[in-house]
Parts: C-alpha cells; structure tokens; sequence
C-alpha cells in the first residue's frame, strides 16, 4: 500500500504541490539537506505551476547552499554507487568538494491530477542520470564530465564500485 502523499505548497498561480516523503527523490534529498523542504516551498512560491512534466531552476538573490554536482576531469577519483529510492548508479567524485549555488532545481510531474514534486537539489539542472527511464541523449556526455561530491547523499554502500557501469 502506498503511503499518502503530502502536501509541499502552493504556486505563485495558487497550484498545490504534493510528495512522496519516503518513496520519492525529493525524500531523499530532504533528508540529505535539512533546508531543502523550505528553499523548495520558497522556489514553488515564486513559479507559474501548471500540468505536465517540467524541470525548472529557481535563482535566488542569496546562496541557498551547496551543490554537490561538480565537473570533473581526468584527475579525479571516482566511484559509482547506487543512491536510495534509485536504481541506476551516481557518478561520484572523491576529489572535490561542494561549491556555494544560488539555485533550486524542481522536478514537477502530474499524476491522477495531482502536481507531483518528485526531486529538488540545491545546484543547477543537469540531464537525468545514464540509465534513468528519461535518460536523453546528452545525459552520457554530461555525467562522463560531471559527478557529485562525494560524502553529501546515503548510499548503497554494497552498490560501490570504481567500474563505469554504464559501459
């Protein structure tokens, strides 16, 4: 049985917002990063929400936190591990730490005519992960140059590995 969803917010457009607070993304990353929900309710407040799916980033005119997505290069020393509520691998680096961002990014989807926040991260948008059901074709690319820092977000620790496995 599904736990019921809860309520996150409001729109800008009066539009409430809805989670998962076990299942979802958003869940995770919640527990991840303590202020999060509220910058989260905070960037809703300030969007136009309307059906459909959509990525958007919120900029604020302070830093919010620290991002964790941070590019790489042939220097790092990176791992891949499985995350919770997920069942594709993260890119991971050990060699660099989080950087101060002025950015919330929401992931928003519609389900049975409820408005769903199924992720939040404090950092910019990026392309879903190699792998992910909406992996496009600049996610490879994309992640083959970028990682997170690593130490931030729960992991698997049975699902580490140094090989690529998305090779």
């Amino acid at each position: 049985m599904a736990l019921p969803l809860e309520l996150l917010g409001t729109s800008a457009n009066g539009v409430r917002v809805h989670y998962d607070p076990v299942g979802s993304h958003a869940a995770t990353h919640f527990a991840d990063t303590p202020q999060l929900a509220a910058l989260t309710r905070e960037a809703l407040a300030r969007l136009t929400v309307s059906n459909g799916s959509t990525v958007v980033s919120v900029m604020f005119d302070r830093v919010v936190g620290e991002q964790d997505l941070v590019p790489t290069d042939a220097t790092d020393d990176i791992v891949y591990a499985r995350r919770p509520n997920r069942d594709t691998y993260t890119r991971f680096t050990r060699s660099r730490r989080p950087v101060p961002s002025h950015t919330v990014s929401l992931v928003l989807g519609t389900s049975d005519g409820v408005v769903l926040l199924t992720s939040s991260w404090i950092g910019p948008t990026s392309p879903p992960f190699p792998g992910d059901p909406c992996e496009t074709p600049d996610s490879r690319p994309y992640w083959y140059r970028h990682a997170l820092a690593w130490g931030r977000q729960k992991v698997d620790v049975d699902s580490i590995t140094q090989e690529c496995p998305w090779d």
